[in-house]
């Protein structure tokens, strides 16, 4: 059965490869690529189906209330940027740096504070970013937090430490992305207007830094990290990378009890009364999936906004492509044991490219 599912995706992929409008040699690139992404996608099932033989479908864990941190300046409200990082080296860390001082001192429209989890670090973050607040231009002292975890939780569980630390702030808006991203200089002002169009998650648009490569081909014509789009025009999930949250949505739909997911109970909302990330997904791999369709079940619209753009720095490198795949094939089959709809919702959508097919070449 595996194998049949197996061919019959990498007949699906070559397919898709073939209709887009690219000159040949890029379409033979792209098959390539492709059979190196399935691949990886079923090596991670594979490697899952042991794992959980061996009980390793956990459930949620429970949130505990959050101490309390030191930052930067007072309260802030309106909207708050939050970045989980977990930082292991030079490169990291000055993408870091880049990011952070981008989205405070960059933005046409700044956000009222930037919140990054250190998800247990090797290094100290706060003193990587230290730096970034001692640039302030003068007269400019805007709200820089840091929360450093005591343990490394993965990212949902850095994603509900910045979503309950921005609520405690008094945010209405909440934006995440991470530490290999550069966001355009509107990014902010364009997720805010969409925020006002349709209140809830919405999905900025993610493009690849190097697009000129083979694999930054791949990831914005097949819209990696652009979450997939549904027949009714919504999305059925975005990525964390450049996604926001509209926090009285959260908080109406925890208020209402969030579905359980299948066979499983429906992950804590904490102290702060959110609709918060489900921390059995402990590595960087459906998550995002796993709380969208959560909060589609709970009445939380989930829209696109293509003007909100996310640049991301991917591994460009086809080891590193059937790397990424591999990792979330991984969790495939939790998933579809907490919503055993998703199979059937993912056929139903589609890719949601960062770029048009003809302007790659």
């Amino acid at each position: 059965m595996t194998a049949a599912l197996y061919v019959q995706a990498l007949r699906h992929g070559c397919c898709q490869v073939l209709r887009l409008r690219l000159p040949p040699w890029q379409k033979l690139l792209l098959i390539g690529l492709k059979a190196v992404a399935i691949t990886g996608y079923f090596v991670g099932k594979l490697r899952s189906w042991s794992r959980a033989s061996n009980g390793s479908m956990r459930e949620a864990r429970p949130r505990r209330p959050l101490p309390s941190f030191l930052c930067s300046g007072g309260p802030a409200g309106g909207a708050v940027v939050v970045v989980p990082a977990c930082i292991a080296g030079r490169h990291q860390a000055a993408r870091l740096q880049r990011l952070v001082h981008g989205v405070l001192f960059g933005q046409q429209e700044a956000p009222a504070a930037v919140v990054v989890v250190d998800d247990c670090s090797p290094v100290q973050v706060a003193d990587l970013l230290a730096e970034v607040q001692g640039a302030a231009p003068i007269g400019h002292q805007p709200l820089l937090a840091v929360h450093r975890l005591p343990t490394n939780q993965g990212l949902a569980a850095a994603c509900n430490v910045g979503l309950q630390l921005a609520a405690g702030m008094g945010a209405g808006v909440v934006l995440f992305t991470d530490d290999d991203c550069q966001p355009d200089a509107d990014w902010v002002a364009c997720m805010l207007a969409a925020q006002a169009r349709t209140p809830g998650l919405v999905c900025g648009r993610t493009a690849a830094t190097r697009p000129g490569t083979a694999v930054g081909l791949f990831h914005d014509v097949f819209g990696t990290l652009n979450g997939r789009l549904l027949p009714d025009g919504s999305l059925l999930y975005g990525c964390t990378c450049n996604l926001s949250a509209a926090l009285p949505a959260l908080q109406a739909a925890a208020g209402s009890g969030a579905p359980a997911a299948g066979p499983f109970p429906a992950p804590a909302c904490g102290s702060s009364g959110l609709l918060l990330f489900d921390e059995s997904f402990s590595i960087a791999a459906f998550e995002n999936v796993e709380y969208c369709v959560r909060a589609r079940k709970a009445g939380i619209a989930i829209s696109y906004a293509p003007e909100a753009l996310v640049l991301h720095d991917y591994a460009y490198t086809p080891a590193a492509l059937f790397r990424q795949f591999a990792k979330h094939g991984s969790q495939e089959g939790l998933m579809a044991l907490k919503h055993r709809e998703y199979p059937a919702l993912l056929a139903a959508s589609r890719d949601v490219p960062a770029v048009a097919a003809g302007a790659c070449s």
